[in-house]
């Protein structure tokens, strides 16, 4: 694997893949701002990467298709900034309107993930 692979990859050592890794950033998060459609809690940890888990509701979008879409927005725009962010485990949790366009959704996690990057 190159370094652009590596530096670009969104690989099983980058999720949030057991309940108590989210509990633990749910209990305890130092970063925790709210958008307009997501609710970011962040915590650092003992790694070398950020991590990243999503939640997206059903009671918010009723549609699975939809719901993917998001999950697909997010960890696309986690993927090609990870390597900027400092070791900390990212839970993103969906909380917006009804409506959006990806444009929105991109542009609001970008602006989320620069001030992660400090």
């Amino acid at each position: 694997m190159n370094l652009l692979e590596r530096l670009f990859s969104f690989t099983t050592q980058s999720r949030l893949l057991h309940a108590k890794a989210f509990e633990a950033v749910f209990n305890n998060p130092v970063y925790k701002p709210r958008t307009t459609f997501f609710r970011i809690l962040a915590k650092p940890n003992d790694l070398t990467q950020a991590r990243l888990g999503i939640t997206v509701a059903k009671r918010r979008l009723k549609s699975a298709v939809k719901r993917n879409k998001i999950r697909r927005l997010v960890r696309e725009s986690f993927r090609l900034t990870q390597h900027k962010l400092k070791n900390v485990d990212i839970v993103v949790i969906y909380t917006g309107p009804r409506l959006w366009t990806s444009v929105e959704i991109t542009r609001c996690l970008t602006q989320q993930w620069k001030v992660l990057s400090f």
